[in-house]
This record gives structure tokens, sequence and C-alpha cells, in this order.
């Protein structure tokens, strides 16, 4: 689910069509949105850059705490190199499980892959025995 239109990197290519003045998804409206959904749903948040979202830990939590889902993100490369730390508190708290970076390829060098490489191995510490307990 798109959380967010806001994003600063401003690439022409965007499918997501997310601006500096991109708006935000309500939270009251995510959890109208999700209200449906079994213990366990698997759910995929991104946008723009989600980390742009004044209520993230909200919806986090609300996912997590509220729904038992289990909640993946999706994430720019820029993004997801400038908050490895975020992100890794994110995945040691159960808030969220999975993480997909978009390697932007028209500006792709091999040291960009090798960052994004070494922050992959940096947060992989996922306790995937923890999958279990959201049944």
């Amino acid at each position: 689910m798109k959380i967010t239109n806001k994003c600063f990197l401003d690439c022409e290519y965007c499918h997501e069509q997310s601006h500096k003045n991109g708006k935000q998804c309500d939270l009251e409206m995510i959890k109208r949105r999700f209200s449906g959904f079994q213990k366990g749903t698997e759910i995929a948040l991104g946008g723009g850059n989600i980390f742009l979202h004044p209520k993230l830990l909200d919806i986090l939590h609300y996912l997590k705490n509220e729904l038992c889902c289990i909640t993946n993100i999706t994430i720019d490369s820029k993004t997801f190199i400038e908050h490895k730390n975020v992100l890794k508190g994110l995945q040691n708290k159960g808030l969220i499980y999975g993480i997909k970076t978009i390697v932007d390829a028209l500006k792709v060098t091999w040291e960009w892959l090798s960052l994004i490489g070494k922050v992959m191995v940096d947060i992989a510490t996922f306790d995937w025995g923890a999958i279990g307990k959201h049944n």
C-alpha cells in the first residue's frame, strides 16, 4: 500500500509520480483499509519515501499490535543507506520484516552496489523463527 506520495529525490522516471509536495495517507484511512485483514496477513508499505510519513511508527505499531500483520517495506537505495540503523531497529522490534530496496539503474556504480551490499549484511539480523509467533 502506498502510504505517502512525498519524496525529495525528484526522479524524472518515477513510476509512483512522487514529489516534494506529495500527500500523506491519513492514519484513519489506513486503519479502515486494513480493518478486515486476517491475522498474519503480509503487507507491503511503500510510497514515495515512507520515512517522510509523520505517522509511520503509528502505522507500523497498528499493523503489528492490532492486526498482527507481517509488514514489509519498499524504499529507494539512498534512503536504505541513510536509514540503515533505523531499519535495523524496526526489524529488531518486529515492526518490519522484509525490506525491498530499489537501485537507481541510471546512477548505479560498482561502489554504490558494494555499499548497498554492506548495509544489507549489516541489517540482516532478522530472526526467521519469529514469523511463527504471529499466527
